[in-house]
């Protein structure tokens, strides 16, 4: 069995050529995965193995497999303990260069094929079956191309993604935790009930509230923070009961701090009405640092360091003065969202709430809050690294897939020694004026 394209993987079909009575599609299969009745179970490992072997591979194969392999999850195709993913079998009337007749299987979205495209493998006649064993994986060779995937440009969260996250139709992500909140058109917040929480977003799950949950954090002088004012969120993919969510938050504006490349690889989904502006932040090539990662303390070295970069980078320092710019010019409800919703979107939410004169303990426990909204993306995220790359690998990368406090506390601790106090680092490091952090402050606080 063999790949004969791999142009696109969003979707995915099988062309088993030839005599395509049950028996032979399962002796064609017995490498690949299992037959039962209808249905044909299919080892990731293998496939991803006959993808990374495919001499016309494009560079980002595997980002585009993950896209493929996280939608045939939200659709619950995929048997996470194997791990394999579920194919419907199917008569398909393929030609080929023997007139053979085809068996095949497709998964994916039917109506969205001629925008997503096919991605066939083939078999050729039972009497000819070549065995295809999958090759030996040493995920060390693979770091950069992981590594890659795992941080775009400084610090994205993998499209594994979310990314696995990873932009998919309906990309896997965790569940609806609750009931979602119908948040009207966010309030400023000086009523005696406050605005209602942010909505659980399954298809963007680390959409929150900046200013947290019930009453909203205590930020100075005892006040509550207004909620539905700025929210923070992962790349914002939302399938369509989601974006109609968004819709009724009446967003003024998306800020997407991410670079080209994550854009390109996952494009935002604007709801109506809502303008979307680029402020990219992140400068250089990671990737070839990331490659170079060895064990997980290295991981947690590069991820204090992208929070010092922060502080001190000519680029970050310019992007979030321009963020923290817009959000106090602009009336109306506003997100602003990275890949991940954890690095810079967390340091943009560490900057607002201690601007608003919320404690350090509280400011330090919403940042840790990632790990908890994105912890399903994060257990899925793992388990694919460990089938398709080894359990070495997922050990080695796993830091780079939540927040730890140590991460914060790099970028806080360089505040400390490069300008003495947030207070200084936002008029002196960012050069913001009184007048926008006075903005910044009153749209936070009742």
């Amino acid at each position: 069995m063999a790949l004969t394209s791999v142009n696109d993987f969003n979707r995915l079909a099988v062309v088993l050529q030839g005599n395509y009575e049950p028996a032979c599609t399962a002796a064609a299969l017995t490498d690949w995965g299992v037959v039962d009745g209808d249905l044909a179970w299919l080892d990731m490992a293998v496939l991803e193995n006959a993808l990374r072997t495919h001499p016309e591979r494009p560079d980002d194969w595997l980002r585009r497999f993950v896209d493929m392999i996280d939608f045939a999850e939200s659709k619950g195709w995929v048997d996470g303990d194997t791990p394999r993913v579920r194919a419907h079998l199917t008569t398909a009337n393929l030609p080929d260069e023997g007139g053979h007749r085809a068996y095949g299987e497709m998964i994916g979205d039917p109506d969205a094929s001629e925008r997503r495209g096919a991605h066939p493998t083939y078999v050729q006649p039972c009497s000819t079956l070549q065995d295809h064993k999958p090759i030996g994986r040493n995920f060390m060779s693979h770091r950069s191309k992981i590594a890659g995937l795992l941080l775009v440009a400084s610090v994205a969260l993998p499209t594994i993604v979310g990314t696995v996250g990873v932009a998919q139709a309906e990309p896997a992500l965790p569940p609806v935790v609750g009931e979602l909140l119908q948040t009207g058109s966010a309030a400023l917040g000086s009523s005696d009930q406050p605005a209602p929480d942010a909505p659980r977003l399954g298809s963007v799950p680390n959409f929150r509230d900046v200013a947290g949950t019930g009453a909203g954090y205590q930020g100075a002088h005892g006040e509550n923070l207004n909620k539905g004012v700025f929210y923070r969120a992962d790349a914002i993919v939302p399938n369509d009961a989601d974006l109609a969510t968004l819709e009724g938050l009446t967003l003024t504006a998306i800020y997407d701090l991410r670079s080209d490349q994550e854009v390109h690889d996952k494009a935002d989904r604007v709801p109506a009405g809502t303008e979307y502006i680029r402020i990219p932040i992140g400068s250089g090539n990671f990737n070839d640092i990331f490659g170079q990662i060895k064990s997980p303390d290295e991981a947690r070295n590069v991820m204090r360091q992208i929070n010092r970069t922060f502080v001190k980078g000519a680029n970050e320092q310019a992007g979030f003065k321009r963020l923290l710019t817009e959000l106090a010019n602009t009336d109306g409800a506003q997100v602003y969202h990275c890949t991940a919703g954890k690095d810079r979107t967390g340091w943009a939410s560490m900057l607002l709430q201690s601007i608003a004169g919320v404690d350090d303990a509280t400011v330090m426990s919403d940042y840790l809050l990632t790990n908890e909204y994105n912890k399903e993306w994060i257990a899925k995220t793992r388990a694919y690294i460990a089938a398709t790359q080894g359990e070495p690998a997922a050990k080695v990368f796993e830091p780079l897939l939540g927040v730890e406090a140590n991460y914060l506390q790099a970028g806080l601790d360089e505040i400390k020694t490069s300008y003495g106090s947030i207070a200084k680092y936002l008029t002196d490091g960012l050069g913001l004026s009184g007048d926008t952090i006075h903005a910044l402050r009153a749209k936070l606080l009742s």
